[in-house]
């Protein structure tokens, strides 16, 4: 029945009472119409359960979808990075605070490839300061590990003002590979080091000798000392240098 309400100045409709049905409980007849009716309402809540259910898989999957498909790409990421203006959460698509199951689902895709376009352009930027410390092959190792970290805060920061959790990954996965570059860039400039000293060592000999040759034939009444100090010299330079 309709009903005027002055205070909301609105028309309001009472909802219609149903009667309630009962059967009575010693009627073998009554007691079977009843749970059918039972196990039928039943049933419909299963079925309403179910297409709810695959309503919001499907809205679900279709968020997913778009999320990637409208996340932030490689080139505007690479973009952001050189022009110091980083991505931020405002350019991914979706939202996380949505009770709707599309925005959750587009924020979560958005951001799963956004982590990924910025774990790959970190990669490379890694990558690329390595190889460019190995093709100069004197750069010191301080040096290697400085652009390196740089690259590593840089990236981490970026991805972390967009979600911090994500921020956190990409931070640990960076300085690992960092980690595993400076520990092969340190061998070899090790390695390098030490062959070049050798080098420079042996290339010192042939004045070393020149050098006690010179002071034997002069014939200073001391040489035999000075001979053998300058022998100490020689091996003690090659030992230096790790000639054996």
């Amino acid at each position: 029945m309709a009903r005027y309400n002055k205070i909301e100045n609105k028309i309001t409709v009472a909802p219609a009472s149903v009667p309630s049905v009962s059967f009575p409980t010693d009627d073998p007849v009554a007691r079977l119409q009843l749970a059918q009716s039972r196990s039928l309402d039943a049933r419909v809540g299963e079925l309403q359960a179910m297409f709810t259910n695959m309503a919001k898989q499907q809205a679900a999957s279709k968020g997913l979808k778009y999320g990637a498909l409208n996340a932030p790409t490689a080139e505007q990421i690479k973009l952001a990075e050189e022009t110091g203006k980083p991505v931020t959460a405002d350019d991914l698509v979706g939202d996380d605070t949505s009770f709707n199951v599309f925005q959750q689902a587009a924020r979560k895709g958005a951001l799963a490839v956004t982590e990924s376009r910025f774990t790959g352009a970190a990669r490379r930027a890694l990558t690329d300061a390595y190889i460019d410390a190995t093709t100069k092959k004197n750069i010191d190792p301080m040096e290697l590990q400085s652009r390196l970290d740089d690259v590593v805060a840089s990236f981490s920061t970026s991805m972390n003002s967009i979600d911090p959790l994500s921020g956190a990954k990409i931070n640990a996965s960076l300085s690992l590979v960092a980690n595993g570059m400076m520990q092969t860039y340190s061998r070899t400039f090790a390695t390098r080091q030490a062959t070049a000293n050798k080098a420079a060592a042996l290339a010192r000999v042939p004045g070393h000798l020149e050098a006690m040759k010179a002071i034997v034939s002069g014939g200073d009444e001391n040489y035999l000392k000075i001979v053998n100090a300058l022998k100490s010299q020689l091996g003690s330079d090659l030992n230096n240098a790790g000639v054996s």
